[in-house]
């Protein structure tokens, strides 16, 4: 059963930097020190959901919504670039134990 305390809204934050470098590879040397493919230099994610009353109509749902970033990248031969890009994300979700409670 849901407390009182999980019927507020939640937010969700983070942040990542990184600053990646092959340091080394036996089968390709001439990747070291280049940056590690696919990790971005920057990331960010924001998600809040609220979880309605169990005494209104829709006491047993939850919905979110959220948004993440996901910076520039490289290929492993650090030529071609990934660009950057941004997700929105929803959800909805039902708390099927209170089916037992109707």
């Amino acid at each position: 059963m849901r407390e009182l305390s999980d019927r507020r809204p939640t937010a969700f934050f983070g942040v990542a930097h990184l600053e990646t470098m092959v340091t080394k590879n036996q089968t390709n040397p001439a990747l070291i020190e280049n940056r590690l493919p696919s990790a971005p230099n920057n990331a960010v994610s924001l998600f809040a959901d609220y979880a309605f009353p169990l005494v209104s109509p829709f006491g047993a749902f939850r919905a979110g919504a959220g948004v993440r970033y996901v910076g520039q990248r490289t290929h492993a031969t650090n030529v071609d670039e990934i660009p950057s890009y941004v997700l929105v994300e929803a959800s909805l979700s039902y708390d099927l134990a209170q089916l037992d409670r109707v």
